[in-house]
């Protein structure tokens, strides 16, 4: 056994079952408790911050939280939180609620999933996932201030992930759904390029280099070309559901851990290894439902479902 673990302390606030449920910035580690977002400083020795959605949603029923990504905005560490009545904002190094963007038609709207950020000036833009298959583009001014600009209804099942990264420059978001349909939009939220795998489940994406990597409920990892969303390379990749993957570009190697118990590192194409994608290493974490990563220059960060240890594995050379 070569890894570690660190103490996620507090008593009853272990991961819960949800794709990508580990997110991180600097020392930061957050990740969904069943109706709650949890914040733990893995540098310091303090017991978890869980945040309750019901401190931001005025008028609202408590909501459920389904997914927390933590991002940079204008220098305040932010954790977005994703529940299925809208988005709150809560600053991680002050401790307090930034502010809030209720989805107005939540009705018809079951669960949230799916979120991701792009700078756009001095605003951001983000791009949030709904059950309806619809997607708010919120703007986030630089005054704190949130609000739905558009909605963008290409999908007809439920968000599944939402993904974005820059390619020759410009900025791409990916967006795909539980029945296997991913869009390719442009920054000025125009449709690029559309792909489909009938009945597999895309879990999560990550884009890099000119490709856009996608995991699947089937175990398979598919490497799409970011221009016109056509197959490059495919990976059977895990021999149950896939739940989470994180990219490094230090490494340009690809983290992906799943129901298997198995969190594997994959070498991505490159002018250097000749174009070629292989498994670098992997780590068998027993008796332990997967369901988050984030890959550091080394190291691989770890959550399992009801598990209250965040696991450290090294990176074999």
């Amino acid at each position: 056994m070569s890894h570690s673990t660190i103490s996620l302390k507090g008593g009853d606030t272990t991961p819960s079952l949800l794709y990508n449920n580990l997110t991180m910035l600097d020392n930061w580690v957050a990740y969904v408790h069943k109706n709650d977002a949890v914040v733990v400083n893995i540098s310091k020795h303090d017991a978890p911050v869980i945040v309750h959605p019901l401190q931001g949603l005025e008028g609202k029923v408590k909501a459920t939280v389904y997914q927390v990504k933590a991002v940079d905005i204008g220098d305040v560490p932010t954790l977005l939180i994703v529940t299925q009545n809208g988005l709150l904002f809560w600053d991680m190094a002050k401790e307090k609620l930034l502010g809030s963007c209720v989805v107005e038609d939540s009705k018809e709207i079951f669960l949230s999933r799916g979120v991701v950020v792009v700078p756009q000036g001095d605003s951001s833009l983000i791009f949030l996932g709904h059950s309806n298959g619809s997607i708010s583009v919120i703007c986030y001014d630089a005054t704190g201030q949130a609000s739905i600009i558009k909605s963008l209804t290409k999908h007809t099942d439920s968000i599944s992930d939402i993904a974005a990264g820059q390619v020759d420059g410009n900025f791409i978001i990916s967006s795909a759904d539980i029945s296997g349909e991913m869009v390719v939009w442009s920054d000025s939220l125009e449709v690029l390029a559309t792909a489909s795998f009938p009945g597999d489940t895309v879990t999560s994406m990550q884009i890099f280099s000119s490709f856009i990597a996608a995991s699947f409920g089937s175990g398979m990892i598919r490497l799409y070309n970011s221009h016109d969303c056509t197959v490059a390379v495919e990976i059977a990749a895990h021999a149950r559901w896939i739940n989470a993957m994180h990219y490094n570009p230090n490494t340009n190697l690809l983290a992906s851990v799943s129901e298997d118990m198995l969190l594997c590192f994959w070498q991505m194409p490159s002018k250097s290894n000749g174009g070629k994608v292989q498994l670098h290493s992997h780590e068998l974490l027993k008796d332990c439902l997967l369901t988050g990563v984030r890959l550091e220059d080394g190291v691989a960060y770890v959550t399992a479902y009801d598990w209250d240890k965040l696991y450290v594995v090294p990176v074999k050379a």
